[in-house]
């Protein structure tokens, strides 16, 4: 009856002392909605999305894999298989990358005529970390790589003198998909293609040495690293299904979901703040003076 008499009531800011919007009831639910909305957006990106990447990854590794290389029974007395005649035998580890020696040149001499197809029939597929702890058991040995290209800093540098027809060498970073720390030196005949950084690609090369390279710090410090040496033919990009949008802007979801929760959260603390402080206080009993 009262509604009916004196009509609809005035809208929210014509009536005195009017509650901010942010402190209405339908501010919260649109906040709370907003907030359950990225935070499954968030979880696509962060958890499923990233799951059918890594899958589509192995998918075309599979595609591209090479037979697993079989180390060598320490205890076996068969002879070792000798690689390249025995001209890497003398082959030094733990030096740095830029020595161009004549196990090195030997390399590049044989890579000039080799055939990409033979090259990919007689790779292995060997474990980062049994190629650096094994350096000599693997030396002179066909690997295939499956990395990231990550960079060719230098282009083509002159090799001198020239080598088999060859006057170039270009030096290439890879670095492993599942371990970035793990990083591949390999140094082309074939100039690589113009690829951007990490491009998923495959390399049959012929491993080399171990190297140790210094590498520059902030602070003026520096670190000593150590890495496989490659030489390799040629290079070739793998075609894999690009990273989806929300795969790519997942943590500006994540920081706009942890901030609207975080807002959601103070406006929660607030009303509840207000509520108590609303709350008419309680009146202590008198105590009875004796008489």
């Amino acid at each position: 009856m009262e509604r009916e008499r004196y009509g609809r009531p005035a809208a929210r800011w014509l009536q005195p002392d009017p509650v901010p919007f942010w402190a209405t009831r339908i501010f919260r639910w649109n906040l709370a909605l907003c907030a359950l909305a990225l935070t499954g957006a968030a979880f696509y990106g962060l958890v499923i999305e990233p799951g059918r990447i890594a899958e589509a990854s192995k998918e075309a590794e599979r595609a591209t894999a090479a037979a697993k290389y079989a180390p060598r029974d320490p205890a076996s007395t068969a002879p070792k298989e000798v690689r390249f005649d025995g001209l890497l035998d003398a082959t030094k580890d733990d030096v740095g990358p830029e020595l161009r020696d004549e196990p090195y040149r030997h390399l590049v001499r044989y890579l000039s005529k080799a055939d990409p197809a033979m090259l990919a029939k007689q790779s292995k597929t060997v474990d980062y970390k049994f190629l650096m702890a094994n350096p000599e058991e693997v030396r002179g040995l066909t690997v295939r790589v499956h990395a990231l290209f990550w960079k060719a800093p230098k282009g083509p540098e002159r090799l001198d003198p020239p080598v088999g027809g060859v006057q170039t060498m270009t030096r290439a970073y890879l670095a492993d998909p599942q371990a970035p720390k793990e990083i591949y030196i390999v140094d082309f005949v074939e100039e690589p293609p113009d690829l951007e950084t990490e491009t998923p690609v495959v390399v049959d090369a012929i491993f080399l040495r171990r190297v140790q390279y210094e590498r520059d710090l902030p602070g003026d410090r520096h670190e000593f690293h150590k890495a496989p040496l490659l030489l390799a033919r040629n290079i070739t990009k793998v075609h894999e299904r690009p990273p989806g949008v929300g795969y790519r802007y997942r943590w500006l979801v994540v920081m706009m979901a942890v901030g609207l929760l975080g807002m959601l959260s103070l406006l929660v603390f607030r009303g509840w703040s207000r509520l108590r402080s609303a709350a008419p206080a309680s009146t202590p009993t008198p105590r009875r003076i004796p008489d």
